[in-house]
Formats: C-alpha cells, structure tokens, sequence
C-alpha cells in the first residue's frame, strides 16, 4: 500500500509527465523521506531572537540611472543593417497570410 511521501513522487512525476519504474519509484520515495526528515529537523530550532529577512541580500542596482538622452538618427540605426526599406528595417516574411 502506497505511503504519503509514494503518493507524492507519483503526483510529481505525473505533473512532470515522466514515466517512473517501480524500482526509481521506490528510491525517489526513500530520496523524499529522507529530505523531509532533514526539514522536520529545523522546526526545532529556537530562531525566536533572528530577525525575519525580507530580502536574500543587500544589493545596490546594477543598472545605469534612467536619465533622459538623445536617441541615434534614423541614419545612425540604418547603418549596419543588412537591409532597409526607406527609413526602415527591412525584415523577410515570417507569416503566412493564409492565402
């Protein structure tokens, strides 16, 4: 008779849409067991005096500010492009129109 921690590997595997065999069953439900475990362990500590995060890190943004500039001319844009259609990028057919 199935356990708790089969049903769960059986509903992962279906929700993954993979084939599991009995044997790799069987591991997988002894891999859950054993990873449940070693979490019921770290509801026993006393982390009464730890101070809740509410973030992973202190990190500063990488990104440059956000600051009104110039754009390139069309001219500048239309440089190295393989191909243009006036002032535009010419781009082959990517859809069929049905006809």
């Amino acid at each position: 008779m199935p356990n708790e921690n089969t049903s769960a590997v059986r509903k992962c595997a279906n929700l993954a849409r993979l084939e599991v065999t009995p044997e790799e069953e069987q591991r997988l439900t002894d891999d859950f067991a054993r990873i449940l475990t070693a979490f019921e362990g770290l509801t026993q500590l006393d982390v009464s005096e730890v101070e809740p995060m509410l973030g992973g890190a202190e990190l500063e943004s990488v990104l440059r500010a956000d600051e009104r500039r110039d754009s390139l001319s069309n001219d500048a844009l239309l440089a190295s492009a393989p191909k243009t259609d006036g002032e535009f990028f010419s781009v082959p057919k990517t859809l069929d129109s049905g006809s």
